[in-house]
């Protein structure tokens, strides 16, 4: 009998490339956010996907001087995340750095008034309860008024969008992704915006504030 030994053929590129290409962001939105990169640049991300990883890979190949920070609550993924990263491309902290800020009540499974079907807090309004999240929303290892480019895109995105508010840098340009039916959700903390930011959609799910002139 002949068994299929599956997985052991796969190079460290392979797994890469098989996370990079999970929860990744539209390909024009990738490169709106890009397109802010450059040397001596740092970039913040709330919601660490496949974005991440091809953002790592650009800089990398393209000898871009960016430091990429992303913050990441869930511990399985951010585990694998961190694995196929190191193990393929091996970044310093400098150019990759990878912040693990749990999040317990998000592993939490709800049920509906029925009792019988299980559903996760992600997607839904329960993703934006701030509690025990004080460290992931303001992570005591960097300063978020020395970042040039932040997206919005994680657990509590109301409280990172007021939080940065307070601390950001005048020039600073921030997106905010998966914003379609859930404007209600972040409406309160766009409008802390309005008067010193222009905001406009990039596509139709990723909106960008820039400082007005």
């Amino acid at each position: 009998m002949k068994f299929d030994i599956v997985g052991l053929d796969k190079s460290e590129k392979d797994i890469f490339d098989e996370v990079m290409n999970n929860n990744q962001m539209s390909l024009s939105g990738r490169e709106a956010i890009y397109s802010y990169f450059g040397d001596g640049k740092k970039y913040l991300e709330w919601g660490s996907g496949g974005s991440a990883l091809w953002y790592v890979n650009e800089i990398i190949k393209n000898k871009v001087d960016t430091q990429i920070i992303s913050v990441e609550h869930h511990t399985d993924w951010y585990n694998k995340v961190k694995s196929a990263v190191n193990n393929h491309l091996a970044p310093t902290d400098e150019q990759f750095l990878y912040l693990h800020k749990e999040a317990s009540y998000a592993s939490i499974a709800f049920t509906t008034p029925d009792g019988n079907i299980p559903f996760n807090v992600i997607s839904t309004p329960f993703e934006e309860v701030t509690a025990g999240l004080t460290e992931y929303i303001n992570p005591p290892e960097i300063d978020l008024s020395d970042i040039d480019v932040f997206l919005v895109d994680g657990l509590a995105r109301g409280a990172c969008l007021a939080t940065i508010k307070i601390l950001v840098k005048k020039d600073a340009v921030v997106f905010l992704h998966d914003i379609d039916g859930r404007e209600s959700w972040y409406q309160w903390a766009l409008d802390l915006w309005e008067k010193d930011y222009s905001i406009e959609y990039v596509y139709h799910n990723l909106i960008k504030l820039v400082p007005n002139d």
